[in-house]
């Protein structure tokens, strides 16, 4: 459910409150997953590769919880064409991402490759 409602979210910053990798209880304690409680491995896979983490705010927790608000600014298009391997000399940019030739959103997952 979350990575649908992500693919229709259209905003700039993306706000959520749960636990993070890298910031949960799984890592120390067999049975907790690595990922956290709040949100799947999946769903943060796709945030990570569309959005820039920006903020991070701890809050109160229950026990064994590490729950935080986060706030997320959506990557811009230089820093995904940034991100995407070397395709050698070619057309300017524009040219390119308007012929189909370039796809800075490669590697945000859900393309035609991924099914």
């Amino acid at each position: 459910f979350g990575l649908e409602c992500l693919e229709h979210f259209g905003g700039e910053y993306l706000i959520l409150v749960g636990e993070w990798q890298g910031r949960t209880w799984g890592s120390y304690l067999p049975g907790l997953a690595a990922h956290g409680q709040s949100f799947s491995l999946g769903f943060q896979e796709a945030v990570s590769s569309a959005f820039q983490e920006v903020r991070v705010q701890r809050i109160p927790n229950w026990p064994l919880f590490m729950d935080v608000v986060m706030v997320f600014k959506r990557k811009s298009l230089e820093s995904l064409i940034a991100a995407q391997p070397d395709q050698g000399p070619g057309p300017d940019l524009l040219t390119a991402f308007l012929s189909g030739a370039y796809d800075p959103f490669a590697g945000l997952g859900d393309g035609p490759d991924d099914a």
